[in-house]
């Protein structure tokens, strides 16, 4: 039986698009944990507001580059941590969520 392999090219963009998932990834948790951290620590004064980041888009780049890499396993390890680390995405706003139960109970 032979396998199939992928051509280089599709390898190297699914690790790309696994990179540009986990940079999202870090990029959510800066805007979570470290910007408030820093602006606390040089500005004390200063009324910290919420932001965001960019939810979500993350775990669609991650899924992305594992369809890409036809599950490579590289990709889809790099995947994995991106989905893991990045606190805007699905699997967090589970664990976050978990506990209110306006979501979950049936109205």
């Amino acid at each position: 039986m032979a396998t199939a392999t992928l051509p280089a090219s599709f390898s190297w963009t699914a690790l790309g698009l696994a990179t540009l998932a986990l940079v999202f990834a870090l990029f959510n948790i800066w805007l979570a944990f470290g910007r408030p951290l820093y602006l606390s620590w040089r500005h004390p004064q200063f009324e910290h507001r919420h932001v965001s980041g960019i939810p979500v888009v993350g775990n669609v780049i991650a899924v992305m580059a594992v369809i890409v890499g036809s599950g490579t396993l590289g990709t889809s390890l790099l995947a994995l941590l991106a989905i893991l680390v990045d606190i805007g995405g699905l699997p967090w706003f589970v664990i976050f969520t978990w506990r209110d139960q306006t979501l979950w109970e049936p109205r």
